[in-house]
């Protein structure tokens, strides 16, 4: 962990919240961004919110999908506010990447298309299933 680049990453969030600019915010962590992606898509049972997003892949696709490195965080916004989010993060010389844009149905990353109701499935009732036990 580089604590320079990590606190530089949180202000800038918390400068971003405060102006109201960003809907919402996941910590990229256990599993990677893929993992993360699902989740951010997924955690809210009743409304889950599909996505379209294509991840750079610089040497090896697992490795982009599921690296675990630090100061990592999806960020959501509105559409509008797009110029304003980039202009803010290039003023203060935070990287961020562009990935893609919510949408209704599935999550697609990079071609690979996951149903949203499967993936909830999985993410919430997987214990329970194992342990044969009806929640």
């Amino acid at each position: 962990l580089n604590i320079d680049t990590e606190i530089k990453l949180q202000k800038t969030l918390l400068e971003l919240i405060d102006k109201g600019i960003i809907n919402s915010a996941h910590d990229i962590s256990d599993g990677g961004i893929m993992v993360s992606l699902a989740e951010c898509c997924i955690i809210n049972k009743e409304n889950p919110i599909g996505a379209n997003v294509t991840i750079p892949v610089k040497m090896r696709e697992d490795f982009s999908f599921f690296s675990e490195s630090q100061s990592r965080v999806i960020v959501s916004i509105d559409p509008k506010d797009k110029d304003i989010f980039e202009s803010f993060c290039k003023n203060n010389n935070q990287y961020f990447t562009l990935l893609g844009k919510t949408e209704k149905m599935d999550l697609t990353i990079n071609n690979y298309k996951f149903d949203l109701k499967e993936l909830a499935d999985i993410y919430f009732n997987s214990i329970a299933k194992f342990m044969n036990v009806k929640i």
